[in-house]
């Protein structure tokens, strides 16, 4: 009888079967539906998906993934992708800006970082009446300069991106 040695190593080799592996491709900056494509063309499963906030990337489009681009990965292999939701926008609420001036009014709206939207002069009539006299018809003339309507209600809440009509008298 004849034996004949064999190295186990050479013999675990043969019997395990060797996995193909793909680079990764990119998908950063792509669609959703363009990157869920390239997956499968590229011989990859879709894995998770995920949303985050993004300044840098628009809406509805790959900020990362993983694995990363061009990892030598098994084919079959799941490739997570997080997709953008576009920048967030912060909340803030609306100040009450009536009776203010203009000034007064973007001052106000500077300290939590909003801007004055478009300004609209309205001439108000203000004739004297009886017992309404120079010193009340100088308080009048005050008023002219003073918001008395906003667009954006005092309270509410807004994205700080948003910009308000004011309206003033």
């Amino acid at each position: 009888m004849l034996f004949r040695s064999v190295d186990k190593k050479q013999q675990a080799d043969e019997q395990l079967p060797v996995a193909e592996k793909k680079f990764v491709p990119s998908l950063i900056g792509r669609t959703q539906d363009v990157a869920n494509q390239t997956v499968v063309n590229n011989g990859f499963l879709l894995g998770n998906i995920s949303n985050d906030y993004s300044d840098s990337i628009a809406e509805g489009l790959v900020i990362s993934q993983s694995p990363e681009v061009n990892t030598s990965y098994e084919k079959d292999g799941k490739v997570n992708l997080v997709i953008s939701q576009g920048k967030k926008i912060e909340q803030v609420t609306v100040p009450q800006l009536n009776e203010k001036t203009l000034d007064d009014a973007e001052e106000i709206l500077d300290n939590i970082q909003l801007e004055i939207g478009e300004k609209t002069p309205v001439k108000t009539d203000a004739k004297p009446t009886k017992g309404n006299h120079s010193k009340n018809n100088k308080n009048n003339k005050n008023n002219n300069n003073k918001i008395f309507m906003q667009s954006a209600e005092a309270g509410t809440q807004i994205g700080r991106a948003s910009c308000r009509e004011r309206v003033f008298a």
